[in-house]
């Protein structure tokens, strides 16, 4: 995959909701997200986002949430969900 476009898949999914590093950043792909090798991504500096942190895949939220270990610290979760509302296209 080309640099460039794995450091705008950065800038787009990644830079805007991350402000501090996790250990571990969690991430539940939907649809054509699930593609995305967010290893690979590029940062500013021009290193992978696998540099930076651990990341995990899950496939639901109920499932990692159950199994995240119980501790008294709050999550910072920040969550994003397609539309799927029916939409009309209107071709010429």
């Amino acid at each position: 995959m080309d640099d460039t476009i794995l450091s705008n898949m950065y800038q787009f999914l990644v830079k805007p909701v991350i402000k501090e590093w996790p250990s571990t950043l969690v991430i539940i792909p939907d649809g054509a997200i699930g593609y995305v090798p967010f290893e690979m991504l590029r940062d500013d500096d021009g290193s992978y986002l696998l540099e930076k942190c651990t990341i995990a895949y899950s496939f639901e939220y109920i499932t990692q949430e159950s199994s995240a270990p119980r501790i008294n610290k709050p999550w910072e979760i920040f969550c994003l969900a397609p539309d799927y509302k029916k939409r009309e296209v209107m071709i010429p």
